[in-house]
């Protein structure tokens, strides 16, 4: 990573359908932020994964497809830390009721992942649940 992405103040805002097309417009988008950002190969797959993850989740989970509801991604660079919100506009869900993915019944489902890999990937996350929506915030620590 250069220096540069260290002293830089950057936001970046995308608005997506809640159709699974839209998944296809995350990869030009987050190739988009590594130049302006300046990160590193490692950071861009590693958000390729996330926030596609969340993506998906916001669209299937959040919004169930409405496409009357966007997907409001918001990029934020500052001070040696990549923030990458994520806000549906649907009702939420119960945090503790998530299944274990790595336990025996769950390990052949094709779902119930998304959240544990966001965890495993990211910095810090943090769950807002709000009026009129969930926002999913990953924290990144750039580093030198």
């Amino acid at each position: 990573m250069s220096d540069k992405a260290n002293c830089i103040d950057i936001s970046f805002t995308k608005d997506l359908t809640s159709e699974r097309k839209s998944l296809k417009l995350v990869e030009p988008m987050l190739k988009e932020i590594k130049q302006k950002f300046c990160i590193n190969d490692e950071l861009y797959y590693n958000l390729v994964i996330t926030i596609t993850e969340a993506v998906n989740n916001a669209i299937i989970h959040g919004n169930k497809f409405d496409i009357d509801k966007i997907v409001r991604i918001i990029v934020k660079c500052k001070n040696k830390l990549l923030t990458v919100s994520v806000k549906d506009q649907g009702s939420g869900f119960d945090l503790e009721s998530l299944e274990n993915p790595l336990s025996p019944e769950n390990l052949l489902k094709e779902s119930g992942r998304g959240i544990f890999i966001i965890r495993k990937i990211a910095d810090n996350v943090v769950f807002n649940f709000l009026d009129e929506g969930t926002e999913l915030i990953l924290y990144f620590n750039l580093k030198n």
